[in-house]
């Protein structure tokens, strides 16, 4: 069997372990002139970040691909013209780790650390790039909040971090944001991530596994995993405001749709998607 991938993952490795593959090699000059040994295509295309006429070229010379949303299942039929049919594209959705954990545990050790109410709902944010991420629109949602029982919380690099500190004081927010380093998962209630990227924003699943609410924009794959509660219609969607205000107000709600999000992302663990591309 022959493969081809971009980016190896414990997935594909697994998968190369457990069964005879080999990895597609680009054809050699001699080759593409006819010369030497014939050229073999890949029987599955593993397919990973945007999508290039490069990849849409091999990809039409494979017999499975696999992807990692609908999305762009959907674009590899219509940019193909439907050369390359739904039959021939499997979905398999990134995978996370869900483990059992006491939140109250993490929660209460947050807010010691940081001198924060034990009432007091912790809104999170994280992401590697800030500018294409949305933390404006992030601040601009805590700024518009009516509800007052929450903090805001940012994860990231100390040199992101410190470049954060006059944009709270400019937006009056200083005292409403709490800076950290490290995966505030755990301790969080919400998660936002007004992101513009478009690849699967794997924060999104692993928010759910820790047992968070979560919001993400309907641009971004990852809104094929949550319900239509938790989409945001842009990065400055107003509606976002009003649902987290009405959260706010109504804590068995957050508990009802963490208690949601933690079993759906029981379908998303390395075995169950071991099991689909097996």
């Amino acid at each position: 069997m022959i493969i081809y991938y971009k980016t190896k993952t414990p997935l594909i490795e697994k998968f190369r372990e457990e069964f005879e593959c080999s990895i597609y090699e680009e054809p050699s000059f001699a080759q593409k002139w006819g010369f030497g040994k014939d050229i073999q295509n890949p029987d599955i295309y593993f397919h990973s970040g945007n999508l290039k006429s490069s990849d849409l070229e091999l990809m039409m010379k494979s017999k499975k691909i696999i992807v990692n949303s609908n999305t762009i299942k959907s674009q590899i039929v219509a940019k193909t013209n439907s050369t390359i049919t739904n039959n021939r594209i499997e979905v398999i959705y990134p995978y996370t780790s869900v483990l059992k954990f006491k939140k109250k545990k993490f929660k209460k050790a947050f807010k010691d650390i940081h001198n924060i109410d034990k009432k007091t709902k912790l809104i999170y944010f994280t992401a590697k790039n800030f500018e294409k991420t949305g933390v404006i629109q992030f601040l601009k949602i805590l700024q518009n909040l009516e509800s007052t029982n929450f903090k805001g919380v940012i994860s990231a690099t100390p040199e992101q971090l410190k470049a954060l500190v006059p944009v709270l004081k400019e937006m009056n927010l200083s005292d409403k944001v709490v800076l950290a380093q490290g995966d505030i998962f755990r301790a969080s209630d919400i998660f936002v991530l007004p992101t513009s990227n478009k690849l699967f924003a794997s924060n999104v699943l692993r928010a759910m596994a820790c047992k968070c609410v979560v919001f993400v924009t309907d641009t971004n794959h990852s809104f094929e995993i949550v319900d239509n509660f938790s989409i945001m219609n842009a990065p400055d969607d107003p509606s976002i405001i009003h649902k987290i205000d009405m959260l706010l107000q109504n804590p068995d709600e957050i508990k009802k749709i963490q208690k949601q999000n933690f079993i759906k992302a029981k379908e998303f663990t390395f075995d169950e998607q071991y099991k689909k591309l097996i």
